[in-house]
Formats: C-alpha cells, sequence, structure tokens
C-alpha cells in the first residue's frame, strides 16, 4: 500500500532537491526520511530516482510525483471538510471555475452564501473547460463552473447558462465601427490570438482560426494584454466583457455556432456538503437574477 505519508515525503524531497534540505522542512531526521522513500520504492516496485542523493528522479519517480500531488491535494481537501463538517459548519467548498465566469458570477455567489454562512470556507482554482470533467472526477474540487465539452460517465454536467463568443479588439480597431456582426473572413488580415480553452469546440470557424493563430495564451488576461499591445484580436464568451480592462471592445459574430453552453459539474454519486449545494443553488439563482445584464439566456433545464 502507497503511504499518504511516504508520498508526501517524496514530493519534499524532490522539490526541495535532495534528502537532507527535505528532512529539515519536514522537521524529521534524514535517515527517517530515507526509510519513507525506501518503503515507498518497495511498494511501487521500482526506482524513483536515479541514484542515491536522490535528486533526480527516474521516470517513474516523476509520474510518482506528479500523480502524488493530485492525490494529496483530494485528500488534504477531504481532510479539511471532514474537521469543518464535525465543528457543525457548513463546511469548505473547492472550486473549479473557467475565467469568465470566476471573474464575474462566482464572487458574488461566494459572497451571498458567506453572507448566510458565517463560517463558509472556499477555495476557488481556475481551470479550462477541457479539463473540468477530469478535474471534477478525480477529486481534486467539490463543483466545477464550465463549457461542457467531452463528458465522462462518472461526472454529471447540467446546462446553466448559453453564452454567445464576440470578437475582442482594442478601442479604435476597425471592427469596432464596422456596422454588422464580424464574419470569418473579415479577419484575413489581423494576427488572431488562439486560447487554449477553444480545444475540441464544435464551432468550425473558431476551431480553423485557432489552428491557424500565430499567438496563443492560456487565459483571458493574457488575451487582454496581448490585444491591449496591439499584437492581434481574440475570440471570447460575452461573459468576458464584465472583466475585461478598459480599452477593450467586443464586437458581434455573425457566425451562431460560436457560442458555449456552461454547466455545473459535480461527480455522479458524490454526496455534496451543505456549503457545495448552497453555492450551486446559488449561483443558478443569482443567473436568473442577471441574465439581461450579462447578455447570457439561462437554460431553464438545469
Amino acid at each position: 500500500m502507497l503511504s499518504i505519508t511516504n508520498l508526501r515525503t517524496l514530493i519534499f524531497v524532490a522539490d526541495c532537491g535532495g534528502i537532507r534540505p527535505a528532512a529539515e522542512r519536514l522537521g524529521r531526521t534524514p535517515s527517517a526520511v530515507s526509510m519513507g522513500l525506501k518503503q515507498l520504492e518497495d511498494a511501487v516496485g521500482s526506482a524513483l530516482f536515479e541514484q542515491d542523493r536522490k535528486s533526480h528522479l527516474t521516470k517513474v519517480g516523476e509520474f510518482t510525483v506528479e500523480t502524488a500531488r493530485d492525490v494529496l491535494k483530494h485528500y488534504d481537501n477531504s481532510c479539511a471538510s471532514i474537521r469543518a463538517f464535525a465543528r457543525h459548519e457548513v463546511s469548505r467548498c473547492t472550486v473549479a471555475s473557467v475565467t469568465s465566469f470566476a471573474g464575474t458570477v462566482l464572487p458574488e455567489a461566494i459572497f451571498r452564501v458567506k453572507s448566510r454562512w458565517t463560517n463558509f470556507e472556499a477555495m476557488v482554482r481556475e481551470v479550462h473547460s477541457t479539463r473540468m470533467a477530469d478535474t471534477v472526477a478525480d477529486g481534486l474540487v467539490d463543483v466545477g463552473f464550465g463549457r461542457i465539452t467531452v463528458t465522462r460517465p462518472d461526472v454529471e454536467a447540467t446546462p446553466l447558462m448559453h453564452d454567445r463568443y464576440a470578437l475582442v479588439c482594442r478601442e479604435g480597431h476597425r471592427f469596432v465601427d464596422l456596422g454588422r456582426p464580424i464574419r470569418w473572413e473579415d479577419l484575413a488580415d489581423d494576427d488572431f490570438i488562439g486560447n487554449e480553452s477553444y480545444d475540441s469546440h464544435t464551432c468550425e470557424g473558431l476551431n480553423r482560426m485557432h489552428d491557424n493563430a500565430r499567438f496563443h495564451v492560456s487565459s483571458a488576461s493574457s488575451a487582454f494584454a496581448l490585444v491591449t499591445a496591439r499584437v492581434g484580436v481574440t475570440v471570447l464568451p460575452q461573459l468576458a466583457s464584465q472583466i475585461a480592462p478598459r480599452g477593450i471592445r467586443f464586437v458581434p459574430l455573425e457566425d451562431k455556432t460560436a457560442s458555449r453552453v456552461v454547466a455545473v459539474y459535480i461527480r455522479r454519486g458524490k454526496k455534496l456538503s451543505p456549503a457545495t449545494r448552497m453555492l450551486i443553488e446559488t449561483t443558478q439563482a443569482l443567473l436568473v437574477e442577471w441574465a439581461a445584464d450579462l447578455e447570457i439566456t439561462r437554460v431553464r433545464n438545469s
């Protein structure tokens, strides 16, 4: 059996670059750390380091460290939830969210839950929609909010809202005063900034622009920065306009398939904490209340 303690020890040794500095960080003796690593290697059935100094991981060691980080996040989150529940609190909620949702709807939802339950705790992680189902299924978070992409049988994705994409450019760009929605062919003379969140999207035009993009980013904030710096133009959900910096304009796209459905993700069969249930319910109510202002369509069957 792989010990949680020994997995944690492995991560410290890998991060610190050796047994002695890891032992100092852990408050343990070097011999105890060495023994923990030996027990872990015996349980794994393979060497985790290339040499006795424990400064270079083997391929198995690299994979074990990467996997152990996720295991420990899940373990630590679960322990915190159990302790909170035992103290008769609403308990904590760990959340994964796409950037646009995390910057608009989620803060107000968290504030409203916090206002009702003084001991409410939350941890928010920004995750791309393409990794949302895996993040929830692996138990790294209690709930996720993101675009519906590839589904998994062990994850429920309940639609919440429909959101159109828009062309994002700087103030003064010729597209701002074009007087009609933007067509994909209009972008032929502009450098396009691709975004990782477009991966596996069903809109052919968006996929084509993304595949041929000269520049790529992994977040809306980076996309805004490049647009502001006149590097190019990009496409983002209309919801992201609520967190756009000054000088950024959102212009409608003609292609109606350039849209998304944002869903709430939970692991199938998982018993949700009171905090998680309250956050989901508050988010649903908030979307009804804010639909017109956010220029979104509430998906009523959620």
